[in-house]
């Protein structure tokens, strides 16, 4: 009972995600990705990503997450296409689940943090008549 407790209560502040601060990076075969995030200064978590393939930048995305209305918000803004708001359903220490059920794909994104303090996400949804969930195994960086 505690644990599903701990799933619905909404955090307060920003505090359990500090450790997602900093600079992470995700090696591709063809290339890498890398997200950057703010400190939680201010209610509001700043980030950037950045996908690069062959040396080249082929897709960036602004990211917030901020309360709106009362409820945490994940706010992903990507190169071409619309910014897209989902809202926080679930959370537990360390991992954050963010749902938005009006868009196409994602509609949940996740954040967690793992044992050995790596970021895993990732991104689910309908695709066809199947639900697929797309992880992104992150590691620790240097920021320049």
């Amino acid at each position: 009972m505690i644990w599903f407790l701990l799933f619905i209560q909404e955090p307060t502040d920003l505090a359990d995600l500090a450790w997602l601060s900093g600079c992470w990076r995700l090696d591709t075969k063809s290339g890498y990705v890398e997200e950057t995030w703010s400190r939680h200064e201010g209610g509001v978590l700043l980030g950037m990503s950045r996908r690069l393939k062959d040396g080249q930048v082929t897709g960036t995305e602004f990211l917030r997450i901020e309360k709106q209305a009362g409820t945490w918000v994940y706010v992903a803004d990507p190169s071409g296409q619309s910014k897209t708001v989902f809202s926080l359903v679930e959370h537990a220490p360390g991992r954050w689940v963010f749902e938005n059920k009006d868009h196409d794909f994602p509609q949940r994104i996740i954040y967690a943090r793992s044992e050995d303090g790596h970021l895993h996400a990732s991104i689910e949804g309908p695709k066809g008549s199947e639900w697929i969930s797309i992880p992104f195994h992150y590691q620790k960086v240097n920021c320049p």
